[in-house]
């Protein structure tokens, strides 16, 4: 969550459905962005048109 954003932070890699009504994309943007300006390296991959949970067949 971007409340816990902080320098010193481990890597991170998101992978993100756009079409996401759980956890709306945007917060995946806003995440990345804050990690980013806090100094930690983090990547957003966006899968295109995809729901929430859509890699493990759950939702």
């Amino acid at each position: 969550p971007c409340h816990h954003v902080r320098p010193g932070l481990p890597p991170t890699l998101v992978f993100h459905g756009t079409a996401d009504k759980t956890v709306p994309f945007e917060n995946a943007e806003r995440f990345t962005r804050l990690m980013n300006e806090s100094g930690n390296i983090c990547e957003l991959v966006p899968f295109e048109g995809r729901n929430h949970g859509f890699f493990n067949g759950v939702y």
